[in-house]
């Protein structure tokens, strides 16, 4: 009886260990180190060759987490609160590989305020209200929202010799920008961006009670008091959970993940991945020298705990401990090295198989890759493969990118050859800034489109493609003169 119970023990302190070591392939390089810092805070057997990385007081990591939320489970705590207080909330749907703008958002070689300029000419502005556009361009912040006042906007005009203009004419230039993509830009607040994107939307019951919500009862809606929701305006349960799923898949913060300033993202994101072209050769490693020390087990520790068991129970417990202190040690140090080697192994099969795009950064170098064809390579389960691309990201000689940017799916052109749906949506974005906000394309026009550059896809293709890179239709992003 007592043997069976060592076996339950020992196989349970293996299966703890094997979920320990999986959770470490999750962690982005943040995390990572600060899971190394506990480690060695709270096991006096392990040590680190050198000091750990130390950011400056004025640098904020992003994701940062306390590393015991990560122990014991396969998949990583979520590291950032969302901005409704719903754990189930997400900007995008993460789960989306081949999210345009999620995956492109630090690599894209232009920023937001290049492409709304772009769009300038669709409104057929007048020469004053085009220089009042250009300044409220030049104040959207990098996640889309408006930060000047209508006042601080004609002070800078008057300031720099333009003419007196009115608080209702900048008003209304402003409105003609939050026509311009994504939806929801030069909002001013949170409400403002959710329901510019409301608008947006075809007239419906739950849009109504969507609208409602975001301008009456957002602090309900964030604390989730929605059967309160239920008895003030008296709708029925069900019609309140349609509307909340509505607003859940709006976009908070509409400018992040189309294009931002690389100075700005790279002082905020440390790569886990660097992949550079040295003369012919892509050059893959893990950017973990300034980040990760070198472990080693404590001399001392180790020498104590290679001593005889003594008879005295005191002292016996106490060389227990050690040597169950340095048992650990030895463990976490060799899983560190697995999980870089996996990390490197994973990445380089990539690299590989994205080849062309590392080299060039251009879009239609992009190649179909699903996580799969990644797993089968290197003989890893597909759900390791996720883990490693999750909240991972890559430097290379044309920008910063999430590890998900790499993976998209593929349809065939014309000629049968493989094309990423990447770079479709690349197009998309492409055709539908280049269009006449009077008369925009309508999703059968795009596919139409799409057609003639030898790209067959279906119109409601094109719509699911839109909708994922939360593009309104042509209805909505036509311009009234």
């Amino acid at each position: 009886m007592a043997k069976q119970q060592l076996t339950q023990e020992q196989k349970q302190g293996l299966n703890i260990r094997r979920l320990q070591q999986i959770g470490l392939l999750a962690l982005p390089i943040e995390a990572m180190e600060q899971r190394i810092k506990d480690e060695i805070s709270r096991n006096p057997a392990l040590e680190s060759d050198e000091p750990l990385h130390e950011p400056q007081p004025e640098e904020e990591p992003l994701n940062e987490a306390p590393a015991e939320e990560h122990d014991d489970d396969l998949l990583p705590e979520e590291r950032d609160e969302d901005y409704y207080g719903d754990p189930t909330y997400q900007y995008y749907n993460e789960s989306d590989t081949d999210n345009y703008r999620e995956n492109n958002f630090t690599g894209d070689r232009n920023l937001l305020s290049d492409y709304l300029r772009e769009q300038i000419p669709s409104l057929n502005l007048t020469e004053r209200e085009a220089l009042i556009a250009d300044l409220v361009i030049g104040n959207i912040a990098e996640d889309g929202y408006l930060r000047a006042t209508n006042r601080e906007i004609s002070d800078w005009l008057v300031f720099n010799g333009a003419p007196e203009m009115s608080d209702s004419e900048i008003s209304a230039v402003i409105r003609k920008v939050q026509t311009l993509d994504p939806a929801g830009v030069a909002g001013h607040n949170l409400q403002e961006v959710l329901l510019l994107q409301l608008e947006r939307m075809a007239p419906s019951e739950e849009v109504t009670v969507a609208k409602e919500i975001v301008t009456h009862h957002l602090d309900d809606f964030a604390s989730r008091r929605f059967a309160k929701i239920e008895e003030e305006k008296g709708w029925s349960e069900e019609l309140v959970a349609e509307a909340v799923a509505l607003i859940k898949t709006l976009n908070p913060k509409p400018g992040n993940g189309f294009g931002s300033d690389f100075d700005a993202i790279a002082n905020r994101i440390i790569p886990d991945f660097l992949v550079h072209v040295v003369g012919d050769d892509l050059v893959v490693s893990i950017n973990d020298d300034d980040f990760l020390p070198n472990l080693r087990v404590s001399p001392a520790y180790l020498a104590l705990s290679k001593e005889k068991l003594s008879q005295n129970r005191k002292k016996r417990s106490e060389q227990q401990f050690i040597r169950k202190q340095v048992s650990h040690a030895s463990w976490f140090i060799d899983m560190i090295e697995r999980r870089r080697n996996t990390l490197l192994h994973t990445m380089e099969c990539i690299v590989s198989m994205q080849e062309d795009y590392f080299r060039s950064g251009e879009p239609q170098d992009m190649k179909p890759l699903i996580l799969k064809d990644i797993a089968d390579r290197v003989g890893y389960d597909v759900s390791t493969i996720s883990r490693i691309s999750n909240e991972k990201y890559v430097e290379t000689d044309f920008g910063i990118y999430s590890v998900k940017h790499f993976f998209s799916e593929g349809v065939p052109d014309k000629w049968g050859n493989p094309v990423a749906t990447h770079y479709l949506k690349h197009l998309l974005v492409e055709l539908i800034a280049a269009e006449d906000k009077r008369h925009p394309l309508t999703d059968e026009r795009l596919a139409q489109k799409f057609d003639e550059l030898g790209y067959p896809i279906a119109r409601r293709t094109v719509a699911k493609y839109r909708d994922s890179l939360l593009i309104p239709p042509a209805s909505k992003r036509k311009i009234v003169e």
